[in-house]
């Protein structure tokens, strides 16, 4: 998979005990790039190399948040995230970002369509590359 990243990035992981099995959490010094189940396809997100650090701190940051997650005493994450993709990965995480950023503001606003089990924005709301762009963090 091309990214659009000029050098190679190093990756570093730990695994942690959580209530849905063992938790490969993925990090760069930029931030938290994967969660990898514990019988996940090691193909699924390649991100290599990989080294193992259980002293990483985006990795610990990210352990002690799943954790109080998982305990009932987190309901928002509030990490630094690495996102490595293509230009078009990259356009569907903004709009997935952007999509969740408008439910939070006014989540009356939009409907559940129960038959396909999605969200539906107002009818006079519009989402597009450049609002993304506006909205969300660069990714």
């Amino acid at each position: 998979m091309k990214t659009t990243r000029d050098k190679q990035t190093s990756y570093s992981y730990k695994t942690m005990k959580s209530p849905v099995g063992r938790l490969k959490l993925v990090a760069s010094e930029r931030g938290l790039a994967a969660i990898q189940w514990e019988n996940d396809d090691p193909k699924r997100v390649r991100l290599a190399p990989l080294v193992e650090d259980e002293n990483h701190s985006v990795l610990l940051e990210a352990e002690r948040q799943l954790n109080d997650y998982f305990a009932g005493k987190l309901k928002r994450f509030s990490l630094r995230f690495d996102f490595a993709g293509t230009e078009f990965q990259k356009e569907v995480w903004r709009a997935l970002a952007a999509t969740l950023a408008a439910w939070r503001r006014k989540p009356s606003c939009w409907k559940l369509n129960q038959e396909r089990s999605i969200a539906q924005p107002p009818p006079n709301m519009t989402i597009n590359s450049e609002s993304l762009r506006e909205s969300t963090p660069d990714l």
